[in-house]
């Protein structure tokens, strides 16, 4: 399309008006002193009749190429080892003709990481004429981001190991490779520093083992960045064997093969555990030293207990000592000179139900009148038991006529003794004394004769506040009327 002022040679004063219909550049690039084409002449007016007039007619004129304005787009992204950007520049001033296109494109002014950088718009015009129907100014845009790229770690594995109540873990680094470094750059992973930790100290399979302490360097690090200086992998921590083990205690035999027991471990210091069993028996009932005890049902319990598994028996050795009982001979016991021994009596502390006494109590030997000690004998309650034995006095007596010899003895006294109280004595009592017939007196003149037949003297007298002890003789024999 184009315009164009119509012109004519009229006769001087004539009224004329003259019109077209088209007025066409030769072409619609621009360009200087191009072609128009006008058709469609007309004239109009009160003296166009009077006429005739051309229908066509040429000139020239310029199309002048259109002015745009192209601004660059802000633009963040990540490293990438070029200097593209994803954003669009936008026309700030100006616009495009109908039918014809545009391509924006912008770059950063180098590859490299940083902020404030500059972005240069760039572009192509489609418009049937390379773009020379416009004149173009780009704008650059000067705050531009390349962040780091982030890289990851792959590679890394971790062993697996037996509870030891910490979260170490050994890893494995020499696999160890980084993804996302552009290709042709040089960048390298450091694992000197790495160390591993699982996620927490307890048993389980596929743990999480975090692994920190990684770095990055070379000649295009400064680039890149690790996702974080830590990756992850998995590994198992599988149960500790917990050894159990037990210390007898001794006892007192009580005709059962019952035991306790105290059990330790080897558990990881600071763990909290406790250790039971159900049972401990000895090996039999009886008294002995160092017996077998076995020890079954153990078993743990607490907070830490699922890192471990355990023994569930153990053995151990304890001591049944002999069970102290006190066996006392009966007082009093006696036997006429010349007579059997009888069976000595005794009294006991009791003996485990179903547990009985073997053997009887003995005496010192002879068999002359007099006393003889009691003594244990044979008697035993067996191995199981340990006998603390009270002994007693057995007497061997005369078989003479007390109440005779009362009488004989006392007429044979002149004078008869008088009693501490003034009383006169008209008889002496006879006592039985270990055995022995003593007769009481006073230390006076006697027959002694009468004396004889028992076996005593006047020295094995005394005479104290009108009592008679026995010299050699345990206990105060009272004088009685």
């Amino acid at each position: 399309n184009a315009t164009v002022t119509l012109s004519d040679d009229r006769i001087a004063g004539d009224v004329l008006t003259a019109a077209y219909t088209t007025a066409s550049f030769i072409d619609k690039n621009a360009g200087t002193a191009k072609s128009v084409s006008i058709s469609g002449i007309s004239i109009s007016g009160i003296d166009s009749a009077n006429y005739t007039v051309n229908t066509t007619a040429s000139t020239t004129a310029d199309i002048t190429a259109r002015p745009l304005t192209v601004t660059a787009a802000t633009d963040t992204r990540e490293y990438n080892g070029t200097t593209s950007s994803t954003a669009v520049p936008a026309i700030t001033v100006g616009s495009l003709a109908a039918g014809d296109s545009a391509v924006w494109t912008q770059s950063f002014d180098t590859k490299d990481t940083g902020t404030a950088k500059v972005l240069t718009p760039s572009g192509a015009i489609t418009d049937g004429n390379a773009g020379n129907n416009y004149t173009v100014t780009f704008i650059n845009d000067s705050t531009g981001v390349i962040t780091q790229k982030a890289l990851t770690v792959s590679g890394i594995t971790a062993d697996s190991k037996v509870y030891d109540g910490t979260v170490n873990a050994v890893i494995n680094t020499s696999t160890a490779a980084l993804a996302g470094v552009v290709s042709g750059e040089t960048v390298t992973l450091s694992t000197l520093g790495a160390t591993g930790s699982f996620i927490d100290k307890n048993a389980g399979l596929s743990k999480t083992v975090n692994i920190s302490g990684l770095s990055i360097s070379g000649a295009d690090s400064a680039n890149y960045t690790l996702t974080t200086t830590s990756t992850s992998t998995t590994a198992d921590i599988t149960p500790r064997a917990l050894t159990v083990t037990a210390a007898g205690i001794n006892k007192v035999y009580d005709g059962t093969t019952n035991a306790t027991v105290t059990l330790s471990d080897d558990r990881i210091a600071g763990d909290v555990l406790t250790a039971a069993y159900t049972t401990a028996s000895f090996i039999d009932k009886n008294a002995g030293t160092a017996k077998s005890v076995s020890i079954s049902g153990i078993s743990i319990s607490g907070i830490d207990s699922a890192n471990y598994t355990v023994n569930t028996t153990a053995s151990t050795t304890a001591d049944i000592a002999a069970r102290p009982i006190t066996v006392s001979a009966n007082a009093g016991q006696s036997k006429v000179v010349g007579e059997d021994d009888p069976v000595f009596t005794y009294t006991n502390d009791p003996l485990i139900a179903g547990d009985t006494f073997s053997g009887a109590l003995g005496r010192a030997a002879g068999e002359e009148i007099g006393t003889y000690a009691i003594s244990q004998g044979t008697l035993s309650a067996g191995a199981d038991y340990s006998i603390a034995f009270n002994p007693a006095l057995f007497s061997i007596i005369s078989a003479v006529n007390t109440e005779q010899a009362v009488n004989q003895i006392s007429n044979s006294i002149n004078p008869r003794p008088i009693l501490p109280d003034g009383q006169q004595l008209n008889q002496y009592q006879v006592n039985t004394y270990t055995g022995a017939v003593y007769f009481y007196h006073p230390l006076t003149e006697i027959d002694m004769a009468a004396f004889e037949q028992f076996d005593l003297t006047e020295e094995d007298y005394r005479f104290l506040n009108g009592e008679l002890n026995i010299v050699g003789h345990e206990g105060i024999l009272p004088l009685l009327r």
